[in-house]
């Protein structure tokens, strides 16, 4: 008998401890998964979870609150945290300035053991994108790329932000592409032979671009135009087993790209004149009467304005390039797909932009029609001649002689009718350098080999991931004349000061450690034995507080 109730008893017990993991949810068997990793979670007061389900697979939401604290992380299938946030406003207030920190280089290796115990099976990288710290950050934030066996995945990338004290991470952040098996990492083709393909298959190709810079709007009179060589598609690269080009095709990663002609076009008609600047424009005579300017539209025979429909508002601006434009809305608000809207050149009449709002409701039934749409465009504007048509992107783009521009365009959509209902020109206006006497499109690939790295990367494609040549730190633009690489908005970033005059005196960890916050003398020379000047005090201290 008593055996018999031992065993009864064990059973019993047995399923007891079974039951609660029959219970478990879909979502509890995650958290428990990643439970270990984040740390004691008593301290909240509240929890809430959520699945998100996509084709990419499923995503578990979970979210911690206390009373001046919370805790949010996503969690994908494979059982990683791609999204990570930890917060306390509990802390206290603190100085502006932040000097009691760790060097870059510490501050990464403690980094990387953080991530890493809240990723273990993540293989990544860090980066930081400059070796001079921030004196008001109270954290470090570092870029992350996720690797296979030490090759970058493209487009697997994010932060990771971490306490100035790096004792722990506030802030993580990845897309990273799950369900993924990767070719092998032996490449068929040399980064030699890859080069070769690369400047054979994705050349850079010359277009003309305007001058870039930060006083666009301060200057006098239009940016010239420069040959400019622009990389090829950044979404295309080389396969390293067979030398094809391989497209990445996905749809739901961010890239960066640079400004184009529409948004160009749009920051144009934004800047508005001040009042003074308006009153003047209105006594220019030169300009259109806004009684003959709506005339023109309005019997314009290529276009469909209901003579119903009235002019509902009417704005004067200035470009950038220093020309004049009305800008025209006509219709009800109520029947807003009614309505259209229109921008002309105040002094020539030329249309610059027509849109008829139906075209939103009917845009998918239309297609385009070359011959029709030159036709039109020859009939809408006198530069017509100076612009190709490009198949591929269903427009026209300007060109002087056989160099496209790369953000001047115009763009038609004609209804069943061969009305236009959606007409786009952008001109940019400034002097047309030479090219005479740039580099070969074959010159600026092999010389934009030579200063940017082109190494072994995967590329996630229908659930593989495939081994690519790809550039590291693509570049937006190859100096036609020198080739020399470059970007489109270069910004100015603290140098540390490195100096030649230091060594083994007793200033040198003193100076070398303001230098780390990017607070030195640029000439690399510190002159410790010397009394410091009254200029160089204030050089100090600009360089502490820029």
């Amino acid at each position: 008998m008593k055996k018999w109730m031992v065993f009864l008893l064990c059973f019993l017990l047995t399923v007891a401890a079974a039951l609660p993991a029959w219970a478990q949810t879909e979502e509890e068997r995650m958290l428990l998964a990643v439970k270990e990793r984040i740390g004691d979670t008593q301290e909240y007061d509240s929890f809430d979870s959520s699945i998100l389900e996509t084709e990419q697979g499923k995503t578990f939401r979970f979210r911690w609150k206390g009373e001046s604290k919370f805790l949010y992380l996503t969690v994908n299938q494979e059982e990683v945290i791609t999204e990570y946030r930890k917060y306390s406003w509990d802390e206290g207030e603190k100085d502006s300035l932040y000097f009691d920190r760790p060097s870059v280089d510490q501050a990464m290796e403690q980094a990387k053991q953080l991530l890493a115990g809240l990723n273990p099976e993540l293989e990544f990288t860090l980066s930081y994108d400059s070796d001079v710290m921030d004196l008001y950050s109270d954290q470090f934030q570092f870029l992350v790329q996720r690797t296979h066996q030490g090759i970058p995945v493209i487009g697997d990338q994010g932060y990771l932000a971490v306490t100035l004290a790096v004792d722990g991470v506030r802030e993580f952040s990845i897309h990273y592409t799950p369900g993924l098996s990767f070719e092998s990492e032996q490449p068929l083709i040399s980064r030699e032979e890859a080069g070769q393909l690369y400047a054979k298959k994705l050349a850079p190709q010359l277009f003309y671009v305007q001058e870039t810079g930060n006083t666009r709007e301060t200057e006098k009179g239009p940016r010239r135009y420069l040959p400019v060589y622009r990389l090829g598609d950044e979404r295309k690269y080389i396969s390293a087993t067979d030398g094809q080009v391989v497209e990445d095709d996905s749809e739901d990663r961010s890239y960066y790209s640079n400004l184009k002609g529409d948004q160009a076009e749009g920051a144009a008609l934004s800047s508005g004149l001040t009042p003074e600047e308006l009153g003047h424009f209105d006594e220019l005579e030169v300009l259109l009467s806004k009684e003959k300017l709506e005339k023109s539209l309005r019997e314009n025979k290529l276009l469909s304005i209901d003579s119903s429909l009235p002019l509902n508002s009417l704005e004067r601006h200035i470009s950038f390039d220093h020309e004049y434009y009305y800008f025209l809305c006509f219709g009800e608000e109520e029947e807003w797909d009614k309505g259209a809207d229109a921008s002309v050149n105040a002094k020539t009449g030329e249309l610059n932009y027509f849109y008829e709002h139906r075209y939103w409701s009917i845009r998918e039934q239309l297609t385009h029609d070359q011959q029709a749409e030159s036709k039109v465009f020859q009939k809408l504007s006198q530069r017509a001649g100076e612009f190709h048509y490009d198949q591929e992107a269903g427009r026209f783009v300007r060109y002087h002689g056989e160099i496209p521009f790369e953000g001047d365009y115009a763009e038609i959509f004609l209804d069943d009718q061969g009305k236009v209902v959606y007409y786009s020109l952008v001109y940019g206006i400034g002097e047309i350098c030479s090219a005479q006497d740039v580099i070969s499109i074959q010159q600026a690939a092999g010389l934009l080999l030579e200063q940017r790295a082109y190494t072994l990367h995967y590329l996630p494609a229908e659930g593989t991931g495939k081994l690519v040549y790809a550039l590291e730190d693509r570049p937006d633009r190859i100096d036609a004349f020198t080739g020399e690489v470059g970007y489109d908005w270069e910004q100015s970033r603290p140098e540390k000061a490195v100096y030649t005059d230091l060594e083994g005196h007793y200033a040198q960890e003193a100076a070398e450690a303001l230098a780390a916050y990017g607070i030195g003398f640029e000439s690399g020379e510190f002159h410790p034995e010397q009394t410091i000047t009254l200029g160089e005090f204030g050089e100090l201290l600009y360089c502490a507080f820029m």
